[in-house]
């Protein structure tokens, strides 16, 4: 992907964009690639329906790890995208005009949370002159379709592992164990013959 020189991450939620392509990211930036970081949400209720944790602290931190510089953290209310869905095609579109990627990544097509869904379909709508790569998320999709792979250094697995570290609020969490995200990548690596990778669904491709 020599020809990417701006890139556009789309994160429905803060740490959505990290788990899916925060190895990615790592390497755009390593390769002096603009990096724009738009997440839709920031916070959270909890299980009492009522609590709400805000994120957008711990993101600015896993970003910084991450290297990103420009980033924009929004407030749309988490599961409530479909009610909103025109204000986001919206941003999508002002978004595009301020910052003309040249690649973005967004969530699979075929992701189960609503709002993920949501995001990857306005996104398709919104950023049809570009290449646009699906991102998986654990345990959250049916079916597969991850024919796109990025090849990854180990640097770059640390560095989405440590920025990972930066949420502290969602340790409990399983798939925020170490272990876990490097065994993705070995086994997306073990895919193409290389030692890491992440994979995605190739959702538009422009070369």
């Amino acid at each position: 992907m020599k020809n990417v020189k701006k890139v556009l991450v789309i994160s429905p939620h803060t740490d959505d964009g990290e788990i899916g392509c925060g190895g990615a990211i790592s390497r755009f930036v390593r390769e002096g690639c603009e990096i724009f970081y738009l997440a839709l949400s920031h916070s959270f209720l909890q299980s009492d329906g009522h609590t709400r944790s805000d994120l957008s602290g711990e993101c600015k931190n896993a970003l910084k790890v991450l290297g990103i510089k420009s980033y924009s953290i929004l407030g749309f209310e988490a599961r409530n995208f479909l009610r909103d869905r025109q204000m986001i095609l919206d941003t999508f579109i002002q978004t595009k005009k301020e910052f003309d990627p040249d690649l973005v990544f967004v969530p699979i097509s075929f992701d189960l949370h609503q709002d993920h869904q949501v995001v990857c379909e306005e996104a398709r709508r919104a950023f049809r002159d570009c290449t646009v790569l699906g991102y998986e998320m654990f345990g959250r999709k049916q079916g597969e379709n991850l024919s796109f792979f990025i090849q990854l250094e180990e640097r770059d697995i640390k560095r989405k592992i440590k920025a990972f570290h930066q949420y502290k609020s969602q340790k409990f969490r399983r798939y925020y164990d170490p272990k876990i995200l490097e065994g993705l990548a070995t086994l997306r690596g073990l895919q193409i013959r290389y030692d890491y990778a992440e994979a995605f669904e190739p959702l538009l491709i422009i070369v």
